[in-house]
């Protein structure tokens, strides 16, 4: 008797995404061909084919088999493989395998990460350039496709200052309409990247955003200089009129 074994899948599949099942049979004979049939949740079947190798793809060759199958339909699932027997080998009668139960989950839906200005516009670069001594504070929505905002999700945020090796990692957590904010004070007059990004969950998919702050040196201006030198011309006066009244 031929026996056929499945390895079975060691993790949820997902609907509409092709999984390739792999397995054994004993003995190794030449040329096999399987018969998967497949029972859906609602109580439909699939019955597929998985013919001899042929150049290396998928199929049945020298004791193993791989075979590439697209579940249609989220639940629990069941498939055994079947072999029908072959006038080649009249030692071996007709074989199945066990029945194997797999489970398909829906497909993660896609989310976004819009990030707003400071005047509440939604824009690629918002906060492109600030200067140096500045503090920047970065507010964006995680959305999903149909525009919902998804809360209580942990956002990261990494800050590299380029140029140098100091990376800054900050995070916060969406409120219930999938608002965030941090706030970051650049350390350096360089380009800083910016990564947000978000691991996802059950329902949604991981995403990540790239962006950039252009942070322009402090330049001094004419206020900026009497700031400095009013206070110094007084002290230096007061000492003048005390060294004035000692003498």
């Amino acid at each position: 008797k031929l026996t056929i074994t499945l390895e079975e899948p060691a993790e949820p599949l997902v609907v509409n995404s092709t999984y390739v099942f792999t397995g054994d049979y004993n003995p190794p004979l030449l040329d096999l061909s399987l018969k998967f049939v497949f029972i859906r949740p609602d109580g439909t079947s699939i019955v597929r084919i998985c013919p001899p190798a042929i150049g290396g793809g998928y199929g049945t060759y020298n004791g193993s088999f791989e075979f590439g199958f697209t579940p249609d339909m989220a639940g629990n699932w069941t498939v055994q493989i079947l072999w029908e027997g072959d006038p080649r080998y009249p030692d071996y009668a007709a074989s199945s395998s066990p029945v194997y139960t797999f489970t398909v989950r829906p497909a993660k839906k896609r989310p976004q990460i819009i990030l707003i200005g400071p005047a509440g516009e939604e824009n690629p670069y918002p906060y492109a350039n600030i200067t140096l001594g500045e503090s920047v504070t970065i507010r964006g929505r995680l959305v999903g496709a149909e525009g919902e905002g998804i809360g209580g999700a942990h956002i990261e945020f990494e800050f590299a200052e380029w140029g140098g090796t100091t990376h800054i990692f900050k995070g916060d957590t969406t409120d219930s309409n999938g608002y965030f904010s941090v706030t970051y004070k650049p350390t350096k007059a360089v380009d800083v990247g910016v990564w947000v990004r978000w691991t996802g969950n059950d329902e949604y998919e991981a995403v990540e955003i790239r962006n950039y702050i252009h942070v322009e040196p402090r330049t001094f201006s004419v206020m900026d200089a009497l700031y400095v030198a009013v206070p110094i011309i007084v002290i230096v006066a007061a000492v003048i009129v005390w060294r004035k009244r000692r003498k």
